[in-house]
């Protein structure tokens, strides 16, 4: 059996604590969560905080459940919704920590999306579905002229003297001088060729600023990108896209885990399943395993976190 140690520091009693703060919050929340059970949002364009909720009845079958094991193994209900497919580069770099002992964890390889179907609606805009993954926040906007995918692809760190020309009419002489816009492009031009619902990361980026350029809005965007380009980019196998923060791999299973606001990473260890930590995922963020638990097309199942 595969050692598990890294919620020892749990007691039961902290189980039921933990328990009972999940089964209030659970009544409460705004709409558009994972688990269904409407948690309060933290959304990252807007400085950091809550907005408002209101009050809603959690389903019975959908309330948290967790315990700890004889072995001290922390056991929760859950239902496996979804796996990680392709993953983007990342350029962050992380710091090492004592709780990982291989420094092959902090390395997020790229590997490309296999999977080629892709689940949402026509209705629905390749840009915003690749905005709302990259800022993990369903009601970011595509503002016209006004976010992060308006401003122009340059090849090199320092724009032609042509684009130079562009950004000046356009308003953003300047904006090849921040210091946040070369960490844009270095974040950007490592992910060029990532394919996201059939397009290159690339192809989202327009060759000169448009009509609608807002200069203002977009290096406002800019100043506050740090949070949004630490996020890798994912896909699944059912073909969404996603973010995370976390040191994810191709294999790692996306679960909703009742109480959560957000999906869960979780890696395959022996018998049990080792926490990554929080992932977004457009089209899992508003209830859907919830209507496929009712479908029986997931379940809920006990699942052994270490």
């Amino acid at each position: 059996m595969t050692e598990c140690t890294a919620f020892s520091a749990f007691s039961p009693q902290r189980s039921r604590d933990l328990g009972q703060e999940f089964g209030a919050r659970g009544a409460h929340g705004e709409s558009s969560r994972a688990s269904g059970c409407l948690q309060p949002w933290l959304s990252l364009d807007n400085d950091d905080t809550w907005k408002s909720y209101f009050d809603y009845e959690t389903p019975e079958h959908w309330k948290p459940s967790f315990n700890f094991t004889e072995g001290n193994i922390l056991a929760v209900k859950a239902t496996k919704v979804d796996v990680v497919d392709g993953t983007a580069e990342n350029t962050r770099r992380v710091r090492l920590n004592s709780v990982f002992k291989d420094e092959h964890e902090f390395e997020i390889p790229f590997q490309q999306p296999l999977c080629k179907a892709y689940p949402y609606p026509d209705t629905l805009s390749k840009r915003t579905i690749l905005l709302h993954a990259m800022y993990a926040d369903p009601s970011m906007e595509d503002k016209p002229g006004s976010t992060l995918l308006d401003i122009p692809w340059s090849d090199d760190r320092s724009p032609s003297p042509i684009m130079l020309e562009e950004l000046q009419k356009a308003g953003a002489g300047n904006m090849p001088e921040l210091g946040e816009y070369h960490i844009f492009h270095e974040v950007r031009t490592a992910r060029r060729d990532f394919n996201i619902l059939g397009s290159n990361f690339r192809c989202f980026f327009p060759g000169k600023p448009a009509p609608e350029f807002n200069a203002i809005d977009i290096v406002a965007k800019l100043r506050a990108s740090a949070r949004v380009l630490e996020r890798t980019l994912i896909t699944t196998e059912r073909g969404y896209l996603g973010s995370t923060l976390m040191m994810v791999r191709r294999g790692d299973t996306v679960l909703v885990v009742p109480g959560c606001t957000f999906p869960v990473l979780v890696r395959p260890k022996g018998e049990h399943y080792r926490v990554i930590g929080e992932c977004y995922v457009e089209g899992l963020m508003e209830g859907e395993a919830m209507k496929w638990l009712d479908e029986e097309e997931c379940k809920l199942e006990e699942i052994l976190l270490c």
